[in-house]
């Protein structure tokens, strides 16, 4: 990709690509530099902002989208954050209280309770764009418009809500989660918290080591029915709402699989289909209906 993009020599064709190999490495560039430039401008440390958004961005938001796009995943939800694995290097204690309450600023935005990541829709319209034969740059356009405008849209809403019906009085779980982050950065500040012991590196030794086996395995022998993403998913909120959900399907696939076949699984994939597009349009229905605007009220159901 390198060579492609600043060489003569160009090893490969971008030209099917969203967009050039050449835009898309210096965007990131200038993304990641303008990302730590307003987490620096607002008080945190450069060392700190890159080093929290260069683990978010280039393992989390990764790891993340595979297990949506992948796994098939509903929500992204990781079960630690970015200053968990800075803590081996350079103890809290040593950050400073600007730098402390600055991480729990940027773990409310972009690194604790997800949710959604920006690059799971991405990799999941280059995915039909491919399957239905649609120029992958077409879609550039269209995408960033929809990123721009959803933007707009739902801060407007949010502002607006907040501020005529009073924030206290909309849904609390995000307010609950802010204070859980900022009571952590009190607790480091005031040196509360239990320091990083052998117990914390042989967690993180032991699971890399199970990954890079089962990523080993698997290679070696494709029956072997472990799968490494399985395996980072697990302990996650999306995975202890879900599981059943998750153990349904596969009750169901698997015969499916092993007496029908492929042809089979075919033929029954778009029911399949039809019933999640079922159930997100009726919660769509539902959450239109139940707005202020309209002020009916939905059924209770247990939200993830």
């Amino acid at each position: 990709m390198l060579k492609t993009a600043f060489t003569k020599n160009k090893p490969l064709d971008d030209s099917g690509e969203m967009m050039p190999y050449r835009t898309a490495i210096i965007g990131l560039v200038l993304g990641f530099i303008g990302v730590v430039a307003w987490l620096s401008f607002a008080g945190m440390s450069p060392w700190l902002a890159a080093s929290i958004m260069g683990i978010y961005l280039f393992f989390i938001a990764v790891v993340m989208t595979r297990a949506v796009s992948e796994a098939g995943l509903l929500i992204t939800e990781t079960s630690f954050l970015p200053t968990h694995l800075i803590q081996f290097i350079a103890p809290v204690s040593s950050w400073g209280p600007t730098n402390i309450t600055m991480t729990a600023v940027v773990n409310n935005v972009f690194a604790r309770d997800l949710r959604g990541v920006l690059l799971s829709p991405l990799m999941d319209a280059q995915k039909i764009a491919g399957e239905v034969h649609v120029r992958q740059r077409s879609l550039l356009v269209p995408f960033v418009t929809a990123a721009i405008v959803a933007f707009v849209v739902a801060c407007t809403v949010f502002l607006s809500l907040s501020y005529t019906y009073g924030h206290v009085s909309l849904y609390s779980y995000p307010d609950n989660n802010s204070g859980n982050m900022y009571s952590m950065a009190a607790a480091s500040i005031k040196g509360l918290t239990v320091p990083f012991d052998a117990t914390a590196g042989g967690g993180l030794a032991l699971g890399v080591c199970a990954v890079a086996a089962m990523v080993r395995l698997r290679t070696l022998f494709p029956w072997f029915p472990l799968h490494p993403l399985a395996y980072a998913v697990a302990p996650t909120w999306a995975m202890i709402v879900l599981w059943f959900p998750c153990f349904m399907a596969w009750l169901i696939k698997v015969p499916v699989m092993r007496y029908g076949g492929i042809q089979t699984y075919r033929k029954i994939r778009p029911f399949m289909l039809g019933m999640i597009l079922g159930e997100f349009t009726a919660a769509m229905v539902w959450a239109v209906l139940s707005t202020p605007y309209i002020g009916l009220s939905a059924p209770d159901f247990p939200w993830p």
